[in-house]
């Protein structure tokens, strides 16, 4: 496989995990939120559980994402997503 293959892999098993954190985190805050806040407070629960939990699973994901890169030593077998192409012009 070329780096291109692997790094869509890596991209959509990332995804996927992504996903799933967020999940997790989402439901681990409404069940924190209602103990805590109570049923009567259920809509805005809801509502920063899910905020909560779309951000903590995508700042897991980014961390765990460089720590795998980094355990595995995958720099060199993943195609860089993000490249500077920018020149520097000289006026």
């Amino acid at each position: 496989m070329n780096k291109k293959q692997n790094t869509i892999f890596f991209v959509l098993f990332g995804t996927v995990a992504n996903i799933f954190l967020s999940f997790l985190f989402i439901i681990l805050f409404i069940i924190l939120g209602i103990k805590f806040f109570g049923p009567q407070n259920s809509t805005m629960v809801l509502a920063i559980s899910f905020l909560a939990g779309m951000l903590l699973g995508m700042f897991v994901y980014r961390k765990l994402g460089e720590w795998v890169i980094r355990k595995f030593n995958l720099e060199d077998k993943l195609d860089p997503i993000f490249v500077k192409n920018r020149k520097s012009r000289k006026d």
